[in-house]
């Protein structure tokens, strides 16, 4: 979908970490970092050296019982739900008990709303734009 755009001289150590992550994102957070997507959805990385987008610190903050995976320029919040080996991926809207379940892989997930294939009610009707662009949010 994007040509990887982050470059991390030190190889990434998945197997240090306390969760083990689905294939997808590891693979996005190899070829991207933490990363947004047209300035407005963000995803967050464990290996991130900004804490806005550290997967750690974000699990710090949260207390809900759920995995910190990202979130929005509205403030809403994007979380896995882990049942049995499988994540579903969960949008909080902004300052609200509303949510969203999706049952499907990360990748999928960003790939449906970036072709317009899927919406997520608490995100805005430009998002996304006519010409995505994806940035890294760590340095290259």
């Amino acid at each position: 979908m994007f040509p990887q755009i982050y470059s991390n001289t030190n190889k990434l150590c998945w197997e240090n970490l306390d969760i083990n992550y689905p294939s997808d994102y590891k693979q996005l957070v190899n070829g991207y970092g933490a990363f947004g997507i047209d300035e407005f959805v963000w995803i967050i990385s464990p290996f991130s050296q900004n804490d806005l987008f550290n997967q750690k610190k974000a699990a710090e903050r949260e207390n809900k019982g759920l995995i910190a995976l990202g979130g929005t320029e509205n403030s809403d919040e994007l979380f896995w739900f882990v049942n049995n080996h499988y994540w579903s991926i969960i949008v909080y809207q902004t300052r609200s008990d509303i949510y969203y379940k999706y049952d499907m892989e990360l990748s999928k997930f960003l790939y449906k709303l970036i072709k317009k294939e899927m919406i997520c009610p608490c995100f805005p009707d430009n998002f996304p734009s006519e010409h995505v662009i994806l940035e890294s949010l760590d340095k290259l």
